[in-house]
C-alpha cells in the first residue's frame, strides 16, 4: 500500500510538474535560466577545481599527508583519522556537496570507517565560507560579518566535540593497491568531477523550476521567502529583509532542499544512512536557530543592534 501511494504521489507530482512547464513558459524559462547562471558563475568555477584536485589526491593516496598538520588537533577534539581530518578540512573550505563527495570517495575506497563517516557527514556538508561572504551574509546584511560567520561555523564544530569526543572509531585496514600514476588519476578525476559538476548544475535548474508556483499563487512575503529558502537557498536570499536574520542563518546551515538531493546524489552510491544526515542535519539548523536567536537578543539589548 504503502509502494502504490508513493507511485501515485509521484506520478500527480510530474503531470502537475509538466503541466506547469507548459502553462508557465515565460516564468520557467526565467527560473531555470537563474539557476543555471549560479551553476555557471559560481558552482563552475569555485567547485570544480576542488573537485578534481581533491578526486586526484584521494586516487594518489595522499590524503593523509595533506591533513598531517591539522591532525594532531583534530584527534585530540575529536578523535578522528587523518583521513577524517581531510573530509572535515576539504568539507569546511569548499562546502555542499564537497563534504559528501569525499567523504563517500573515502568510505567506497575502505579509507573511512563507517561509523566515522556516518558522523562526520552531517558535520563536514555545510555551506561554505567563501559562498557566506561573497553572497551569503550580504543578502540579508548580517552584521558584524566576521563575528555571525565565526558564530556559524563554531556551531557544527562544537555539535562534532561534543558527539564525537568520547567515540573510538575502528581502524582500517587498507588493501595494498597498485599505485595509480598521476596522469591516470587526475584523468579519472577530470571525468568523475565533471560528471558531477554536470549533475549538480540539473539540480539546481530542476529547483529553481520549483519556486514558479511561489509567484503564480502570490503567497504572503514571508512564506514565500521561507519557502523559497527552503527550496532552493541562492533563490530565497534573494528576498532579503523579510525575514529575521537568525531564521536566514538557520535555513543557511539547513542548505535547503536542492543541497540536500545533492549530498543523496553522493550518498547513493554507498550504504552510509541519509535518515541519519537528515536528522542531524535538522538538529544543527534547530541549534543555529536557537544560538543566533540568543544571539541577536543579547547584541539587542547590550549593543542596540
Amino acid at each position: 500500500m504503502h509502494k502504490l501511494y508513493k507511485k501515485l504521489f509521484l506520478t500527480l507530482f510530474f503531470i502537475a510538474f509538466l503541466i506547469l512547464l507548459l502553462t508557465q513558459p515565460e516564468k520557467t524559462l526565467s527560473y531555470a535560466a537563474k539557476g543555471l547562471s549560479v551553476w555557471y558563475k559560481s558552482m563552475v568555477p569555485s567547485l570544480l577545481p576542488m573537485m578534481i584536485l581533491s578526486g586526484c589526491m584521494i586516487r594518489l593516496n595522499i590524503t593523509t599527508t595533506f591533513a598531517s598538520l591539522l591532525f594532531p588537533v583534530t584527534n585530540r577534539l575529536f578523535h578522528i583519522s587523518k583521513n577524517g581530518t581531510y573530509a572535515l578540512l576539504i568539507g569546511f573550505l569548499c562546502g555542499f556537496p564537497m563534504g559528501a563527495k569525499v567523504i563517500c570517495e573515502l568510505y567506497n575506497q575502505n579509507k573511512l570507517s563507517r561509523e566515522e563517516a556516518t558522523c562526520l557527514l552531517p558535520i563536514c556538508n555545510n555551506i561554505g565560507p567563501i559562498y557566506m561572504l561573497s553572497y551569503g551574509l550580504k543578502a540579508f546584511d548580517a552584521k558584524p560579518l566576521y563575528i555571525i560567520l565565526v558564530l556559524f561555523y563554531c556551531i557544527p564544530l562544537g555539535y562534532a566535540f561534543f558527539h564525537l569526543h568520547n567515540k573510538n572509531f575502528p581502524s582500517i585496514q587498507t588493501s595494498k593497491k597498485v599505485p595509480v600514476s598521476f596522469i591516470t588519476a587526475l584523468d579519472e578525476s577530470i571525468s568523475d568531477s565533471a560528471a558531477g559538476i554536470l549533475s549538480l548544475g540539473g539540480y539546481l535548474m530542476f529547483f529553481n523550476i520549483l519556486l514558479v508556483p511561489l509567484e503564480i499563487f502570490a503567497l504572503s512575503p514571508k512564506l514565500t521567502t521561507f519557502l523559497a529558502c527552503l527550496v532552493e537557498i541562492t533563490n530565497g536570499l534573494s528576498y532579503p529583509g523579510i525575514l529575521p536574520p537568525y531564521l536566514y542563518l538557520a535555513l543557511l546551515q539547513f542548505g535547503g532542499l536542492c543541497c540536500i538531493f545533492q549530498t543523496l546524489k553522493y550518498l547513493l552510491k554507498t550504504d552510509l544512512d541519509f535518515q541519519h544526515y537528515l536528522f542531524c542535519k535538522l538538529k544543527l539548523t534547530g541549534f543555529t536557530l536557537v544560538s543566533f536567536f540568543a544571539y541577536y537578543v543579547f547584541a539587542f539589548f547590550v549593543f542596540d543592534v
